[in-house]
């Protein structure tokens, strides 16, 4: 390391996917709390969300401005690509619709985190469609922002997907969804990231992008999403297991 150049400390993050549920009033929010105040109360507890519904429509840049303005200093949103992007055109050919998505996004200000492109199980690796899109994002972009791409089919994991993702500098995500073979495979790479990674206090965090771990649960089948954050983020540092203490609530 160059003398004089800080260590990069990494930056572990607990969130939610998504805000806008009625059922947590009374949980999270107040009881009488009204739809447009939920984020707010979020982030009173949270320091970061997952904006979903761009998956389903595009949002505009008033509305990315809004929910930044909604939020204290320092918290951050990551935002899912458009379905068009990741599920209907798959890569190939998305290079308008990418640059609208990510325009108006960047109205988050500094509040932008990652870019999240989550693939349907069907979606076999394709390096070159993954390496062109890489580059036309890189070029019309640059490197200022986070990408993290989340798929679902096990062809993707190492080989040359990978080594594109690194060349880039974007994010692996390593989901809980899709076949038996991809959560074994998942397993399996948390056990050598775990081997590598021996001071997450200190900041030397090799295999996150940006210095930050986004680490979320997903309708979690058994025990609350706290839980299995906690027991997911042990097993990554290489730690035992320890269960929050009970409390008088339900997870998302």
């Amino acid at each position: 390391m160059a003398a004089g150049r800080r260590k990069r400390r990494g930056v572990l993050r607990a969130g939610t996917s998504g805000w806008s549920y009625p059922h947590w009033r009374g949980v999270l929010y107040p009881a009488g709390a009204k739809a447009g105040e939920y984020l707010r109360y979020h982030a009173r507890v949270f320091s970061t969300a997952e904006i979903n519904t761009s998956f389903y429509r595009a949002p505009g840049e008033a509305a990315f401005r809004r929910w930044a303005e909604m939020t204290p200093e320092g918290y951050v949103f990551s935002v899912k690509a458009h379905r068009s992007i990741t599920h209907e055109k798959r890569l190939e050919g998305v290079e308008t619709e990418w640059r609208s998505f990510v325009s108006a996004a960047q109205a988050l200000g500094a509040k932008l985190g990652p870019l999240l492109l989550q693939f349907p199980p069907s979606f076999r690796c394709r390096a070159d469609l993954l390496a062109g899109f890489l580059e036309a994002h890189w070029r019309d972009f640059g490197e200022g922002l986070r990408l993290a791409f989340e798929f679902r089919h096990a062809s993707w994991l190492g080989g040359e997907a990978a080594a594109l993702l690194r060349a880039h500098g974007a994010a692996l995500v390593a989901g809980v969804l899709g076949s038996a073979e991809l959560r074994a495979r998942w397993e399996a790479e948390l056990g050598q990231m775990r081997e590598r990674i021996h001071a997450l206090r200190a900041g030397l965090v090799e295999k996150l992008a940006a210095g930050t771990l986004f680490l979320g649960c997903r309708r979690p089948a058994e025990g609350d999403a706290e839980r299995q954050v906690d027991r997911r983020g042990g097993r990554l540092l290489g730690r035992g297991a320890q269960p929050p203490a009970e409390r008088d609530t339900h997870s998302p």
